[in-house]
């Protein structure tokens, strides 16, 4: 495997995991509206999505780049 799959499969895995922890924190609706309203106050949660995006883009990278 090249460098340039490595990367795609990299990318991959943190976009899935970013989306679907944005799925789980949303109750699996509204997944892709960044601001709510909520007790009157405009939040967003997309912050930790992020985060476990990188985190696990980190880990997969790690294990595919690392040397043998």
């Amino acid at each position: 495997m090249n460098d340039k799959q490595k990367w795609f499969i990299v990318v991959a895995v943190g976009c899935i995991g970013a989306i679907g922890i944005a799925t789980i924190e949303s109750d699996f609706r509204d997944i892709f509206d960044v601001y709510r309203w909520e007790d009157g106050a405009l939040s967003h949660g997309w912050t930790g999505c992020v985060l476990f995006g990188i985190l696990c883009s980190s880990i997969t990278g790690f294990f595919l780049f690392k040397d043998k």
